[in-house]
């Protein structure tokens, strides 16, 4: 998944029904260089990068992200090819994907969505369709061309390495609302994002909202009002990473319809 970090962070929840299936299974994960922290973890054994143009939100030009995604495509093609991997699947359903990557890699069991593109390269495909369900149960569908047993799939769940939190004698539990999104369409209004606050509140739950910029900052303390309980992190993510010690995350991104 060459998505951005909420899309990354949600696409490993497959590494623990592939483990469980497979134990001895050698994983490599494809992703972009923003999400390398997301993907360090004991459970994936190889990581490439393949910064696409599309996707990336660095300052350079239009003209220098084409060359610098050709660049890492090259690079992570020669790469996996070493590896001899027997299955590959993109778990991203729109455009761009690394499924072209996986042709070029001689991988010879291709599996994604035929939504973000390069069809003709898949062995096994599904189409894309708008259902009221979790993300990460449209991944769950790509591994089921695969044999695994049924059982396996209750270990659906995204992974954070423990390692990159400290040890604490804190016990509390945090919820972490990350309020921004890549396109502003995509946001939720306040009120929304207040009505799940006052419910999380009302569990006992403290709550972290992260986010980046003027305009995540003015919103989250627009949401935040006078609410007890209500930790503003925006800008502050690396110390986040570092001070919070147990985290439940009950990741609300913009995109969990009907939850």
């Amino acid at each position: 998944n060459i998505a951005h970090l909420g899309d990354v962070f949600i696409a490993t929840s497959v590494i623990p029904v592939l483990k469980s299936a497979y134990p001895d299974c050698k994983i490599g994960f494809i992703c972009g260089s923003w999400a390398k922290e997301i993907v360090q973890h004991p459970m994936i054994d190889q990581i490439y990068f393949v910064d696409h143009w599309k996707v990336n939100r660095s300052n350079l030009s239009i003209f220098k992200k084409v060359i610098h995604y050709l660049r890492t495509k090259k690079k992570a093609i020669k790469q996996i090819k070493q590896e001899q991997y027997d299955v590959a699947v993109d778990l991203y359903y729109y455009f761009p994907n690394t499924i072209h990557l996986f042709y070029k890699a001689k991988i010879p069991i291709r599996i994604a969505y035929s939504s973000g593109g390069f069809k003709p390269f898949l062995t096994h495909f599904l189409d894309w369709k708008n259902e009221d369900k979790h993300v990460s149960l449209y991944h769950a569908e790509l591994l089921k061309f695969l044999p695994i047993e049924k059982g396996c799939f209750s270990k659906l769940q995204s992974i954070i390495d423990e390692k990159l939190l400290p040890k604490s004698k804190s016990q509390e539990d945090y919820v972490i609302f990350h309020i921004g999104a890549g396109d502003s369409n995509k946001e939720w209004s306040e009120d929304k994002w207040k009505e799940l606050a006052d419910k999380m509140l009302s569990k006992g739950y403290k709550i972290v909202f992260t986010g980046k910029g003027y305009h995540e900052n003015k919103k989250i303390s627009a949401i935040i009002g006078i609410k007890k309980n209500c930790l503003n992190y925006c800008d502050k993510l690396n110390y986040l990473i570092t001070e919070m010690v147990k985290i439940n995350i009950l990741y609300a991104t913009n995109e969990m319809e009907g939850t």
